[in-house]
C-alpha cells in the first residue's frame, strides 16, 4: 500500500485474494482495475454534478374484478382429496 492507502501492487492483491496469476494475467488485471477505478471516479463526479431528477408518480388503480369466471363447484373439484371444508380450500396450518 502506498501513502494514500491504495494497493498499488497487483500481485499483492492477487495474493490476498488467493489467486495464482501469471505475469500476463497480472498486467491484464492491473489494466482492468485501472479502468474500473477510472469509471467509478467518473460516476462519482457525474453524480455530484447532476441535479437529482424527480419522477412524478401516479397511483394507477384498476377495477378489482376476476379476469376469468370459474364456477365454485368446478374450482373446488380440483382440490386434493380432503382439501375442501365448507366450500373452501382446506390447507395445512403453517403458523401457530
Amino acid at each position: 500500500m502506498n501513502n494514500n492507502g491504495n494497493i498499488t501492487d497487483t500481485s499483492a492483491l492477487a495474493e490476498l485474494s488467493r489467486l495464482k496469476l501469471s505475469e500476463g494475467e497480472l498486467s491484464e488485471l492491473e489494466r482492468d482495475m485501472e479502468k474500473i477505478v477510472s469509471f467509478a471516479k467518473k460516476v462519482c463526479e457525474s453524480a455530484e454534478s447532476e441535479k437529482p431528477f424527480t419522477v412524478k408518480r401516479k397511483n394507477v388503480l384498476r377495477a378489482d374484478s376476476p379476469s376469468i369466471k370459474i364456477k365454485r363447484k368446478r374450482l373446488l373439484s380440483a382440490a386434493p382429496r380432503g382439501g375442501v371444508l365448507s366450500h373452501y380450500y382446506a390447507v395445512p396450518r403453517v403458523v401457530d
